[in-house]
């Protein structure tokens, strides 16, 4: 289970996929779901469908779902299913 999580974002051309192969070639765990391009694709399902002025309530719970998966964590058969 990895210690720490880190996220890198940007827009197209700004550098962060050299910044993720870096730091992915030093071990550092991005996720188990990566696109050809090394994206985090179970982010971008939980994010992505936000509106613009989510409630806290529900940018928390996609946030801790986001955690537990990159911490490794199981999910239960709700979570799994959302």
């Amino acid at each position: 289970m990895p210690d720490k999580v880190i996220a890198i974002g940007g827009m197209g051309g700004s550098g962060t996929r050299v910044v993720s192969d870096l730091l992915m070639e030093t071990g550092i765990y991005f996720g188990s779901c990566l696109n050809e391009a090394r994206d985090n694709l179970f982010f971008s399902v939980l994010f992505r469908q936000l509106p613009f002025d989510v409630k806290s309530e529900m940018f928390s719970f996609h946030f801790n779902l986001f955690s537990r998966v990159m911490h490794q964590e199981g999910l239960n058969n709700d979570e799994r299913a959302y």
